[in-house]
């Protein structure tokens, strides 16, 4: 693990860092079925299409203490969220949500045509933010296989947020671990 130390931006995955994915996915299956009058079964939530993407879009349900993180975060650095996914799903969950005031840039996958872990991402994410010291950026999300294994070929920092204490992969390091927002901001202040 480097020595802690102060960064000045903070990348940070969307969905199951921030974003309450789980509890989204599930509303909007919900919501996509029920306005088709149809019930919700296994069967038929293999089964979507736009209504449950434009639904999906409205679910900005954040995890518990992600606003605060964003707000404590804010203070003193600059956040982006880097993340897989449909722009316009992406786009309108932040824009609804109460962390989109401290979001200086969110860099989707489908907008830059690199997904994460290609480091094609995190260099569009440092053109948005107009920083390009990567010893100064922590890439902060749940994935070993994309957050963490793209910020490291990317060559920043990453932090492994996570909270339900999974087994890690020795084929992918990350900088720190975190179990919940308090490490993960202490770990962005160099605390």
């Amino acid at each position: 693990m480097p020595p802690l130390k102060p960064y000045e931006v903070v990348f940070l995955d969307a969905d199951e860092t921030l974003f309450d994915f789980r509890r989204a996915e599930k509303w909007a299956l919900a919501q996509a079925f029920g306005t088709r009058g149809l019930e919700l079964g296994e069967k038929r939530e293999a089964a979507y299409g736009d209504l449950y993407a434009a639904c999906l879009a409205k679910a900005s349900f954040l995890l518990p203490g992600a606003e605060e993180l964003c707000a404590r975060l804010a203070s003193g650095r600059r956040l982006a969220i880097v993340t897989n996914g449909i722009a316009e799903v992406q786009r309108t969950r932040l824009a609804s949500s109460p962390i989109a005031r401290y979001i200086e840039a969110l860099v989707v996958s489908e907008e830059v045509g690199s997904s994460k872990p290609d480091p094609g991402i995190f260099e569009a994410a440092c053109e948005r933010v107009g920083h390009r010291d990567k010893s100064r950026i922590l890439m902060v999300g749940d994935s070993l296989a994309l957050d963490i294994k793209g910020g490291i070929a990317f060559g920043v920092d990453t932090c492994w947020y996570n909270p339900r204490g999974l087994p890690g992969d020795p084929a992918v390091a990350p900088s720190y671990e975190a179990r919940n927002f308090d490490e993960v901001a202490a770990i962005a202040e160099g605390r």
